[in-house]
């Protein structure tokens, strides 16, 4: 844990490290006694690695005599021992002021995973309100070289309370308060891939008239992540839950306690869409209480890729995944979920629940754009594989008859049967069967994969319109 002190007069920031059962080890950790011991730090902020290294970050009241400010880091080791003899500033610009930052490592539990972390902070001239988000990407733990962009493109007015994330593949997504104009701030986020190339532009995550501020984010390790801020005009806390392209999954939702003004969110989110978040209730007698409470996502919802590579996940309601162009990975979660990679070769799981796997391509069937997708856990009796007559024109009717499915045991019976739809049974692959005994598969062919040895059967299968 990380907390700020009063020692001999001045605002110290002191870690205290705890083993898995609580238990205090060693002594605190004072981050900063030889540079500026006689001024003030603030802000403090913590990231910890699987392998048990961390790093701090806080603001520092470098200068005496001004109000400028810097934003200082220190390292540690698993043992808590410095990399550096002292701490080191990461702004560049030491004529003007850069306080509140946020640090993250990659969202993982293994030890032997990169040691790269990011930092985000607050920063503008000596003397000015206007602020950017400044973001700073180490290479290493024991590096103190960084990579520098500012996330914010829109420059006027304020940019504060910035907060940081990083998922197990270096991805980035910092989220920030904007000052839409003197009465009106707003909540935006943007993503990084791991060499700070902005993969998004601004993202506003509530447009509401009023105040929302201070986000703070929490990220799994497969890129999905979550944004909770404190709203001023409900007096309370909400959040929004986003896949890992961005996209936003379901509805906002709140947290009101109800007993007064909800204030200082902090949030965490664990791999099947759990949420904990932590705010400070103002009561009716204005002494701030910590509450609690867990989420879990309550609504079904719908996830739309676009032409790229999309990675789109479900949560654990009923969801409707479309993967569109480009080859898509789909993840269904606990729910009784649709899926459609549409064109490209996509790869769908549909984890638990009763999940349909739609074959759809909006026009008629075209082996080079239906691709060849790979569903990974069919389970036969419980799921469905979905075929629409918009892209299977041969069909009629809502099921496939027995002279409509044929399993047979190598490519030339697939090819030769009098069947519409054949499947190899050892390879798990299914073909539409278009000229039925003609020479080859006629427009049709190989669409789909299914684990080797599945068993299918017509029974299997839907068709719609």
């Amino acid at each position: 844990m990380i907390f700020k002190c009063d020692v001999n007069g001045d605002q110290d920031v002191i870690v205290r490290r705890f083993d898995s059962n609580g238990n205090q080890i060693g002594s605190d950790i004072n981050v900063d006694t030889t540079q500026f011991p006689t001024q003030d730090q603030s802000d403090p902020a913590i990231a910890v690695h699987a392998n048990g290294s961390f790093v701090v970050v806080w603001t520092d009241e470098a200068f005496t005599g001004d109000n400028n400010t810097q934003v200082r880091y220190r390292a540690y080791d698993s043992n808590g021992n410095p990399f550096e003899t002292a701490s080191i500033p990461l702004n560049n610009n030491f004529n003007g002021t850069a306080f509140a930052p946020s640090v993250a490592f990659r969202t993982t539990n293994d030890p032997a995973a990169p040691t790269d972390f990011v930092v985000s902070w607050s920063e503008g001239p000596s003397g000015s309100t206007d602020t950017d988000i400044v973001v700073a990407l180490s290479s290493s733990i024991s590096s103190n070289a960084f990579t520098y962009t500012t996330a914010n493109t829109n420059t006027a007015l304020a940019q504060d309370f910035s907060n940081v994330a990083m998922d197990a593949n270096g991805n980035i997504v910092v989220t920030w308060t904007h000052a839409y104009s003197a009465n009106d701030d707003d909540i935006h986020f943007r993503r990084f891939n791991n060499e700070l190339t902005a993969l998004s532009g601004e993202i506003n995550v509530d447009i509401s008239l009023g105040d929302q501020d201070e986000p703070v984010i929490a990220m799994t390790g497969d890129g999905r992540f979550v944004i909770a801020y404190e709203d001023d005009v409900t007096e309370s806390i909400k959040f929004q839950e986003y896949a890992a392209n961005g996209s936003p999954v379901g509805l906002r939702q709140q947290y009101d306690i109800t007993h007064g003004f909800e204030d200082n969110p902090n949030i965490a989110v664990n791999a099947d869409g759990t949420r904990l978040v932590i705010v400070a209730d103002d009561d009716a007698s204005h002494s701030f209480d910590p509450w609690a409470r867990i989420f879990r996502a309550e609504l079904p919802v719908n996830i739309f890729g676009n032409n790229a590579a999309n990675r789109l996940v479900g949560n654990i309601r009923a969801n409707l995944i479309l993967g569109r162009g480009g080859n898509d990975t789909l993840i269904g979660g606990a729910g009784n979920d649709t899926m459609n990679g549409g064109t490209g070769t996509d790869v769908l799981t549909g984890q638990g629940g009763r999940d349909r796997f739609v074959f759809d391509i909006n026009t008629r069937f075209n082996r080079t754009s239906i691709g060849i997708d790979r569903v990974t856990d069919f389970v036969s009796g419980t799921d469905t594989v979905v075929l629409d007559r918009t892209t299977f024109t041969r069909l009629s009717g809502t099921a496939l008859s027995a002279t409509n499915f044929a399993t047979v045991g190598n490519l030339q019976q697939a090819q030769s049967s009098t069947a519409l739809f054949t499947y190899i049974r050892s390879s798990g692959s299914l073909y539409y069967n278009e000229n039925r005994a003609g020479a080859g598969f006629g427009i049709g062919g190989r669409f789909a994969d299914f684990a080797d040895g599945l068993a299918l059967s017509r029974t299997n299968f839907a068709v719609v319109a």
